[in-house]
């Protein structure tokens, strides 16, 4: 009865520690993607972006996904390119999000319905780049971008910044600002980190938006990026810090207008 009763658990045990590691999987398999076509991806990648250059496919009709390479470190991305692009856009992602958010907000087809081509990436160590890296992401925030930028030739994009990737975008900013077509924060982070007359010295065309109803961050992050010289700010009523989320038509409607005018600068 003993010896029944020991073998029962240890079959008990295996299975629950099997569906741990199943669940484990799911985990950080992310919605609306498909693990063989990731498995496909990430082969690709070692095939094709060993270099660090990254790979294009210029399909019209759909969104593709790529993988880049910096040392040890896989950054995975997804853009979507018009027949004529205009313009380029960088679309950056806070800490609860990724990227397929902007797909899911339908923010990739408004913007290459407006002739641009559209990049969105996973951060180091969010998403499929975590995936990608197993985990592993030895990639420091400041210089980032420009690497990224140059590594899948993206000419002078505009970059649209919600919270957390102001750590990555408002060092670019501060380095790169003549490699920037226009600027897009929304409520980022890191603003602190400079002087109101580092801003000053700016001139990149930046449209800063952010929810009524974000009083910490939206409201702080302002108070040093309005020292831009080339600002206009919007708050979207009824909006909380992802304001994008509450009025994506509002959003769109105002990063549409602002490229625009901005896009043959």
């Amino acid at each position: 009865m003993l010896k029944t009763s020991f073998w029962t658990n240890v079959f008990i045990a295996g299975g629950l520690v099997f569906l741990a590691f199943i669940f484990y999987l799911g985990a950080i398999h992310l919605p609306n993607s498909d693990p063989e076509k990731t498995l496909q991806t990430l082969s690709l990648g070692r095939e094709f972006d060993t270099s660090g250059k990254g790979t294009r496919n210029n399909m019209t009709d759909q969104i593709s996904p790529h993988i880049i390479e910096f040392g040890k470190a896989r950054v995975w991305y997804q853009e979507k390119v018009p027949p004529d692009p205009k313009c380029d856009v960088l679309l950056l992602h806070g800490q609860a999000f990724i990227s397929q958010t902007w797909v899911n907000l339908g923010t990739f087809d408004e913007l290459t319905k407006a002739g641009c081509r559209v990049v969105g990436l996973d951060l180091p160590g969010y998403g499929k780049s975590w995936m990608a890296s197993r985990g592993q992401d030895p990639v420091p925030s400041e210089g980032f971008l420009h690497r990224f930028i140059t590594g899948v030739k993206l000419n002078k994009p505009f970059i649209i910044s919600p919270s957390m990737s102001g750590g990555f975008s408002i060092p670019h900013l501060m380095e790169h600002p003549n490699d920037i077509s226009g600027y897009i924060p929304v409520a980022p982070i890191a603003t602190d980190k400079y002087k109101s007359d580092d801003y000053k010295k700016i001139k990149t065309p930046t449209l800063i938006i952010y929810g009524e109803e974000d009083k910490t961050l939206g409201v702080t992050s302002y108070e040093m990026l309005k020292n831009l010289p080339d600002n206009q700010v919007h708050v979207l009523p009824k909006a909380k810090h992802p304001c994008y989320l509450d009025q994506p038509e509002m959003f769109h409607k105002l990063v549409i207008e602002f490229i625009q005018r901005n896009r043959n600068n």
